[in-house]
């Protein structure tokens, strides 16, 4: 999808880069979602507080938190403001690690 976007001519924005990354994620291709989201930074666009938080919560939902919590210094370091979904996504992932730690499983 992305390939024939650019291949027809059209110049993806930050919202075509964070749907296709929010896609990726629902289908567990984590790998994908980070590359394109370090692509999206290379072509020129700067995420957002959108684009941040799909990441976040896409690493939160594969068991990833660390990762999740490095983007989040990182968004904050750019002075970008977490809004509820950033929060509710690290609050989510937080409670898992700590059911995973606590009980061995995740839910």
């Amino acid at each position: 999808m992305f390939d024939m976007l650019s291949e027809s001519g059209h110049k993806p924005d930050f919202v075509t880069y964070s749907s296709i990354i929010d896609g990726f994620f629902l289908v567990n291709k984590v790998n994908e979602a980070a590359k394109l989201f370090d692509s999206m930074i290379k072509a020129g666009l700067a995420p957002s507080v959108q684009s941040y938080s799909i990441m976040i919560n896409g690493y939160c939902k594969n068991k990833m938190v660390d990762q999740a919590i490095t983007l989040f210094k990182e968004m904050r370091c750019k002075s970008l403001v977490p809004n509820i979904v950033t929060y509710s996504s690290l609050i989510d992932g937080l409670q898992i690690r700590e059911n995973i730690i606590c009980t061995g499983t995740s839910r």
